[in-house]
């Protein structure tokens, strides 16, 4: 058994494609428009036509519309997404929610099984398994209620051989609190960071007790994903989570697939020379883009899980850089 799960270097967003290479089947989970061509050169590459699961998280244009693009030109066997959000007061928005709900739905008549993501979802994609963690169908109506796409993302668990993997979309406080509170096994080998570690605490009045330091805790991960852009405008990833991050790197490594201007400093972006060819797909090449681990991939088989580009590589990027925050406080 030989399971590739890959990050790929989208920019300010989240792509995450598990491939069990034996069997040329795949999940994939989220991605923006912007990395929809690279997102269909991996599953070309691994010979696979068409994906057997996606998962949009919730309906963020960085998380869903490459989705929808790379499903209506490849098919999917089955899509899974919440409607999440009431029609925006904003004309603009107002059309690509429409032509994007539309879209969605349109799939069921191309002979693609067409449900929610909603918690307790799940099955199973050649040798990997998958559960839905979060959210619950109130949550969704609660999404929808006080316009807040962030309150019912998805949480997802893939577990494949000897790794298993959570990925948190841009979930909020409320809804890791709510697993939590309920006993909710979250532990896991890999962490896709929600939210591209921004504030996990996203509105007033939200529950401020899920710290980050309490998030990472809970999940007690080997290994942190932080899926962001170098330009973005939202100032991710924050302080406080890179922090909390750096905390844990004595026993925990993280990784970011673009530099953040925080540890970057008032030192020049550094040339990614030291990444193999893997760690190099992507978006990360691009004007007001620069690569810290790129691409990162998790190659996993039924006993050992390893990942690319390895530390060495990785730290010559990191040594660069004027304050880098991922490294031991």
């Amino acid at each position: 058994m030989t399971v590739r799960a890959t990050f790929l270097d989208v920019g300010q967003g989240d792509c995450s494609i598990f491939l069990d290479e034996d069997r040329g089947c795949a999940i994939v989970v989220d991605a923006p428009g912007a990395g929809r061509l690279a997102l269909e050169a991996v599953l070309a590459d691994a010979r696979v036509l068409k994906p057997d699961l996606v998962v949009a998280t919730h309906s963020d244009s960085d998380h869903v519309c490459g989705v929808v693009a790379m499903v209506r030109k490849l098919g999917a066997k089955e899509v899974r997404y919440n409607l999440d959000r009431a029609l925006p007061s904003d004309p603009e928005e107002r059309t690509r929610w429409r032509s994007q709900s539309r879209a969605l739905a349109g799939l069921e008549d191309k002979e693609t099984l067409v449900g929610p993501a909603t918690e307790g979802v799940s099955g199973s994609v050649g040798s990997m398994n998958y559960l839905i963690l979060s959210p619950s169908h109130a949550m969704v109506a609660m999404a929808q209620a006080i316009s807040c796409p962030n309150r019912a993302s998805a949480i997802v668990r893939i577990s494949a051989g000897s790794c298993t993997f959570l990925l948190g979309g841009d979930a909020d406080s409320e809804g890791w609190g709510r697993l939590i509170d309920h006993g909710a096994d979250i532990k896991a080998d890999v962490f896709r960071v929600p939210h591209h570690g921004g504030a996990i605490v996203q509105r007033s009045g939200d529950r401020s007790d899920i710290s980050w330091d309490t998030l990472l805790a809970a999940v007690d991960a080997r290994l942190h994903v932080v899926s962001v852009g170098t330009d973005n405008r939202h100032r991710h990833p924050t302080r406080d989570a890179l922090l909390a991050l750096g905390q844990r790197a004595d026993r925990a490594r993280v990784t970011c697939t673009e530099v953040n201007l925080i540890c970057a400093g008032s030192a020049p972006l550094p040339s990614p020379t030291t990444l193999p060819a893997t760690a190099k797909a992507g978006l990360g090449g691009r004007v007001g883009g620069c690569r810290c681990a790129g691409t990162i991939t998790v190659t996993v088989d039924s006993a050992n899980w390893s990942v690319s580009p390895s530390r060495t590589e990785h730290e010559g990027i990191i040594h660069a850089l004027e304050s880098p925050m991922c490294q031991s406080a």
